[in-house]
């Protein structure tokens, strides 16, 4: 009956030092990375006869919610670019979009400006005196220079530069387009003047539209 007792009362003592060398060893081992643990996984099937081979466990990729909101941050930070089947490079092109995405004008709008101002002709100079791809007129050449420091207005990146800052300081002014529109044309005065009239569109603004449709309807390289 003492042997009995004896051993009730050595089995949690022993269990309870086993339990302590085990948490010691587990706690001793290295941390591995996910990727670290899924080469290993591929190195003991590569290594495994057949039949260990066929019942060893797959390698597990996991994601952390950390890891999939960054994916969707970047995902959401890099809007994709689209190129036109238009006389515009696909550098240009380029260039374009990102100047857009920087300064919130859409990306389509502009190159119907473009196209509708000179047909993507970067060394055109109008009767005029308006230059380049966005037809930048010359009364509007001295203060480009001193915000923007333009040394040349038929340079397509300069030029384009040049237009997307006007577009969007006409747009924090006013948000109908057909208004933005008519003031990148006429001038801020000549579009008030039509505007005060009743004129709410311009045959220039309905056409930059119009273009801004048959591009986004059209095909893309």
């Amino acid at each position: 009956m003492k042997k009995f007792a004896t051993i009730l009362i050595l089995i949690p003592l022993v269990m309870g030092i086993m339990s302590g060398i085990y948490t010691r060893k587990k706690a001793e081992l290295p941390e591995y990375t996910h990727k670290v643990l899924e080469e290993k996984a591929v190195e003991i099937l590569e290594h495994s006869p057949p039949e260990r081979a066929r019942t060893a466990p797959v390698p597990i990729t996991t994601v952390s919610h950390e890891e999939i909101v960054e994916l969707e941050d970047i995902e959401e930070a890099s809007p994709m670019f689209q190129t036109y089947d238009i006389d515009l490079s696909e550098e240009l092109q380029n260039y374009t979009f990102e100047q857009c995405e920087k300064n919130g004008l859409e990306f389509e709008l502009v190159l119907a400006v473009m196209q509708v101002e000179s047909n993507f002709k970067s060394d055109l100079i109008s009767r005029t005196n308006d230059y380049g791809l966005m037809q930048i007129n010359k009364v509007n050449h001295g203060w480009l220079k001193k915000k923007l420091g333009v040394t040349d207005f038929l340079d397509p990146k300069q030029n384009i530069d040049c237009g997307i800052y006007m577009l969007k300081e006409l747009f924090d002014k006013y948000s109908d387009e057909h208004k933005v529109l008519m003031a990148y044309n006429f001038g801020e005065g000549g579009m008030k003047r039509n505007w005060k009239k009743g004129v709410r569109s311009s045959k220039y603004s309905r056409k930059v539209l119009q273009t801004r449709e048959e591009l986004v309807g059209g095909t893309s390289e």
